[in-house]
């Protein structure tokens, strides 16, 4: 049963928070509940009781409590099971845990996941209060500053612990769906295929870095990999025959052995798939790079190395993967018209790709002039917002007036 020492809803009856600040106590242990609550509330706490997680999750709601303070060792569920919980509730209310059996791997997973402190029993009553008013403060503090953020249009990525990483991530999983850029032949802007890109409707989670970034922190790289090529797979096969298709890969995707398995998603489209990797990429051992990548082309897939020109990478690169196709970074393309020196760049790097036989995509294109200087120097294949924004599949090429 869950108590309060006033109000139901445990707002003072006109509707302000308590003074003290309210925090949701939870023990299994009646005496020990009685004494924490007590205490709390001799020092001006508000404090609403709880026994159990499942009480606990009944009485919680988003924004009520400024602070919790639970029992690490619950009968129905331990305490990181219902940290995890509250974080799908709830990404900042801190939590305070406390136990009376102590172990340094209870204490190291509670604090990994987010816990804000880790208390053992007894206690000193001026460290427990001190604790407790420090995350009520910090509660306080944190949702003062996601309501700001919010109201700046930044929230955006605002998930601080492992726990509500996991939390939001499992939901933005569920969210996630391709939008499709044209990419066209630069001699004649006929369709040559499209480029598959990631998108989530989770509003902490809509940006496809900070997707890639709670699942690299989660070690969960590989799912987000499978549900999207699973996905491309998906629409390509409502569409029926359509062009080449552009998937990135996280360098963790090039090993996922689903990748060559010709039942799963994509093997049985190899012929028609580029799988591209960022020259920014850190790909490991060079001899298992090397192989892998031989193994993906003798299965029909080509490779392409992304981002070409965005910053110092080796060339390391192309020596393992050996790609069909380079991708020139956008923010060489950009202005390239009218900045004499990244068309010296741009000129350097496709005679550079001619003479190894590599085919150059030229990305970002968004004026005629910026394509017709691609056009001049060589580009093969060009994408950009002069021929498509990225929509659902299959978006049609927008044809430039400079074809004429």
């Amino acid at each position: 049963m869950v108590e309060s020492n006033s109000c139901r809803d445990g707002e003072r009856r006109d509707g302000s928070q308590p003074a003290g600040g309210r925090v949701l106590v939870v023990d299994d242990y009646p005496e020990a509940l009685e004494f924490m609550a007590r205490v709390l509330e001799r020092s001006g706490v508000h404090v609403v009781r709880a026994t159990t997680a499942q009480e606990t999750l009944a009485a919680f709601q988003p924004g009520l409590f400024d602070a919790i303070v639970a029992d690490i060792g619950l009968p129905d569920m331990n305490g990181v099971e219902l940290l995890l919980e509250i974080r799908k509730r709830d990404l900042d209310v801190p939590v305070v845990f406390v136990t009376g059996a102590p172990s340094l791997e209870t204490a190291v997973a509670a604090l990994r996941h987010g816990a804000l402190q880790y208390l053992t029993k007894p206690f000193a009553l001026d460290e427990f209060v001190s604790v407790t008013r420090r995350a009520i403060q910090l509660g306080r503090l944190a949702a003062i500053k996601r309501r700001a953020l919010e109201a700046s249009g930044l929230s955006e990525g605002l998930v601080a612990d492992l726990a509500g990483t996991s939390a939001r991530f499992e939901q933005a999983l569920a969210r996630i769906h391709m939008v499709f850029q044209p990419i066209v032949r630069a001699k004649d802007y006929s369709l040559y295929g499209y480029e598959a890109l990631l998108r989530c409707a989770d509003p902490l989670l809509k940006h496809p870095g900070t997707v890639l970034s709670a699942a690299e922190r989660l070690e969960r790289v590989l799912e987000v990999g499978r549900i999207v090529r699973w996905r491309v797979a998906e629409a390509v096969a409502s569409a029926g025959q359509i062009a080449n298709v552009f998937i990135n890969l996280h360098p963790l995707d090039l090993f996922d052995p689903q990748l060559s398995d010709r039942q799963q998603s994509l093997g049985a489209m190899a012929d028609r798939v580029v799988l591209e990797i960022t020259e920014r990429a850190q790909l490991g051992d060079p001899g298992l790079v090397a192989a892998r990548s031989a193994e993906l082309r003798k299965l029909g897939f080509r490779l392409a190395i992304d981002d070409l020109g965005s910053g110092y990478a080796s060339l390391s690169s192309f020596v393992l993967l050996e790609p069909q196709i380079v991708k020139i970074d956008m923010s060489l393309v950009r202005d390239v018209d009218h900045i004499p020196t990244k068309r010296k760049l741009m000129r350097s790097l496709v005679d550079l790709c001619r003479e190894m036989c590599i085919d150059i995509l030229a990305e970002g294109v968004e004026t005629e002039a910026e394509c017709q200087v691609c056009q001049e120097l060589g580009c093969d294949l060009m994408q950009g917002y002069l021929f498509g924004r990225p929509a659902p599949p299959f978006p049609s090429v927008c044809w430039p007036a400079v074809q004429a």
